[in-house]
C-alpha cells in the first residue's frame, strides 16, 4: 500500500499519466524538510498532473528535487509550450485551458500555498524548444 504522500505512486496511477513517462530524481541528499507535507504534496501533485495533462502520449514529465542552500527546489518539466496569452493568466484563479468542473485552481492554488503557507515561491519559464519548467522553492526549515 502506498504511503499517503507517495507522489510517484499517486501520479503514476492518475488517468493523465496514461501513455506518458514520469521521471523523478531526488538530488536532495536525504535533506529533512520541516514543513507542511500535506500542502507540499498538494503543490507537487498539482504541478505534475498539469504537466501530464499538457503532455502527449510518449512524452516525458520530469520532476527533480534538490537542496539548494537553505531551500528545497522542486522542478517539474514537460515538453509543452505555453502560449503568451495563457502565460499572462497562468496563476489567475478560475482560469483554465481545460473544460470540466473543478478546473482553474491548480496553478493558482500552487502559488497561494507556496507563498502564503509554505513561505516559498513558484515560478515558470516556457519556450518552444525547451518546453515548460515550473520551479518551487521552499525553506528547508519552517515552523
Amino acid at each position: 500500500m502506498a504511503h499517503q504522500y507517495d507522489v510517484p505512486h499517486m501520479v503514476k496511477s492518475h488517468t493523465a499519466a496514461g501513455g506518458k513517462t514520469l521521471l523523478i530524481t531526488d538530488r536532495s541528499s536525504d535533506a529533512e524538510i520541516k514543513s507542511d507535507y500535506s500542502l507540499l504534496f498538494r503543490v507537487l501533485m498539482n504541478l505534475l498532473i498539469n504537466a501530464l495533462e499538457a503532455s502527449s502520449p510518449g512524452e516525458e514529465v520530469i520532476c527533480v528535487a534538490e537542496k539548494m542552500g537553505e531551500e528545497m527546489l522542486f522542478t517539474v518539466n514537460n515538453c509543452a509550450f505555453i502560449n503568451p496569452e495563457i502565460q499572462r493568466r497562468i496563476f489567475q484563479q478560475y482560469f483554465s485551458t481545460k473544460t470540466g468542473n473543478g478546473r482553474g485552481f491548480g496553478t493558482f492554488g500552487t502559488k497561494l500555498i507556496c507563498e502564503k503557507f509554505l513561505h516559498g515561491t513558484v515560478s515558470f519559464s516556457t519556450s518552444e524548444t525547451e518546453g515548460t519548467h515550473f520551479r518551487v522553492n521552499i525553506p528547508v526549515f519552517h515552523s
